[in-house]
């Protein structure tokens, strides 16, 4: 037997990886804090309902903001993305 072999049979069995589903509120704060200190009032907007509701339409969304698309551009719900999603 190698000793590389060895050292495998010996290692101990790898952690188990647990994702978490759910934003902690304080972030949720915090990302809301930050977009209405460096974005428009629009942005701030749709951080809000997304903080809410992280899946919605964009049809709902403009509704809200106020802004008018024709049907040819509308598109499928958007979602917020989850921390699985997102990489770095």
């Amino acid at each position: 037997m190698s000793s590389t072999s060895a050292a495998a049979s010996n290692a101990a069995p790898a952690k188990e990886v647990r994702y978490v589903t759910e934003v902690p509120s304080s972030l949720k704060q915090l990302a809301r804090l930050v977009v209405r200190g460096f974005y428009s009032l629009e942005d701030a907007l749709i951080i809000d309902m997304l903080v809410r509701n992280p899946c919605m339409k964009e049809d709902d969304m403009a509704s809200c903001c106020g802004s008018r698309r024709s049907s040819s551009e509308r598109a499928s719900p958007r979602c917020a993305p989850t921390n699985s999603s997102r990489s770095g």
